[in-house]
């Protein structure tokens, strides 16, 4: 991929990871939507049958803060999935 993910330790928030050159949105609709965070999942969110590292080691990474335009979550959501 040519650099495009970043390499980044497990236990770093995903909005702490840096965005390789930030694309502009082109829908002005979405320009605040774009800018808005969400809410961290906190210790509980996976149900008990999935693995139990899952509320440990995955939930503290997903803190809600997150923004970027549609492009930009794509192209995040391929460099996890490795596409």
């Amino acid at each position: 991929m040519g650099g495009a993910c970043p390499v980044r330790p497990v236990e770093v928030p995903i909005s702490e990871i840096p965005q390789p050159n930030p694309i502009a949105e082109n829908k002005g609709m979405n320009r605040v939507a774009n800018q808005t965070t969400g809410a961290g999942l906190g210790g509980s969110f996976f149900p008990g049958g999935d693995d139990p590292r899952a509320n440990r080691l995955i939930a503290p990474r997903v803190n809600g803060q997150f923004t970027g335009t549609t492009h930009e979550i794509l192209r995040w959501a391929a460099c996890k999935w490795g596409i």
